[in-house]
């Protein structure tokens, strides 16, 4: 059974000013509904994680959001303002959209598709003014680019091209960013690296954030809240150490985990529970879980 989302309080007042919210957003492909009245907020300087499992609806949703597609009820805003009447080029000045799949530009350069991200402020075409040069410079460093910056995109490894998409993305710098699965070509190094950049932009420059993740571990680091999908609807949503519990996971992803504790108890990390048939064999067998050592992951 679904939770209601109300189960767990989520205040709509804070300190910091509502940057974005969305109430009752219903969607459907054809005669498949696909959300059903889907409530979110987000405040200022948050990030907010979409989870769930495939075809839940997690990536439609960032798509309404976007605009990308029109929902067929309910109602998106952008601070005080409906997001639905602004004009295609004023809305890119306010959001910020990263989808899943991206489009093959052929022949294009690193550095030249992080200045399209620049495209809602040009009135002069490829015209870079300073304040573009800036933001573009400042993308690159961050996704550590600068030294690919001059080389072809379709020259590049998948997480590569992914980066200098999420830095393009960046170099937009709009109050709110949406992105779906940010970091899912990326090795474990790069990652991480991006959820930094990702940290760092709610923290110094008071971005939101709101993205699918697949990873719960990597919505437990850096997640303010989370929305957590089942079939369409919000299942449960808060602080990720609140939501993101045993009994909840399994509810909606049928894995049995546990919750262990790193770095001295700093944060929680999620440990599935491989079923019996998907143990190993031999000598490492013999090597009890985290649960059964009770012990403290360091």
């Amino acid at each position: 059974m679904l939770h209601d989302p109300g189960d767990i309080h989520v205040p709509e007042s804070r300190e910091e000013p509502l940057l974005f919210r969305c109430r009752d957003i219903s969607f459907s492909y054809g005669r498949k509904n696909v959300l059903h009245q889907i409530s979110l907020s987000a405040g200022r300087g948050e990030i907010i994680g979409l989870l769930g499992p495939n075809g839940c609806g997690k990536s439609t949703l960032l798509r309404c959001i976007a605009g990308v597609l029109k929902s067929h009820q309910g109602s998106l805003h952008y601070g005080s303002s409906s997001k639905s009447g602004l004009a295609p080029r004023e809305r890119a000045r306010h959001v910020s959209f990263l989808p899943q799949h991206q489009l093959d530009v052929p022949g294009i350069t690193v550095r030249k598709l992080v200045i399209l991200g620049r495209n809602p402020y040009s009135v002069t075409g490829w015209h870079q003014s300073a304040e573009d040069r800036r933001a573009v410079h400042q993308a690159l460093e961050q996704l550590q680019l600068l030294d690919l910056q001059h080389k072809p995109l379709d020259q590049l490894s998948g997480g590569e091209r992914q980066r200098a998409w999420i830095a393009m993305t960046i170099a937009q710098d709009t109050p709110l960013i949406l992105l779906d699965e940010p970091v899912s070509y990326l090795d474990l190094r790069h990652q991480w690296a991006v959820l930094e950049v990702l940290t760092e932009l709610k923290r110094t420059m008071g971005k939101t954030l709101i993205a699918v993740f697949h990873d719960v571990n990597h919505a437990m680091a850096v997640c303010d809240r989370v929305y957590v999908m089942k079939e369409g609807r919000i299942y449960s949503r808060g602080c990720p150490e609140s939501v993101l519990n045993e009994d909840c996971l399994q509810e909606v992803y049928g894995v049995r985990t546990c919750l262990c504790s790193v770095g001295e108890g700093e944060r929680s990390v999620v440990v599935p529970l491989c079923p019996c048939k998907m143990r190993r064999t031999g000598p490492s067998s013999s090597v009890k879980t985290t649960t059964e050592k009770e012990g403290v992951l360091s």
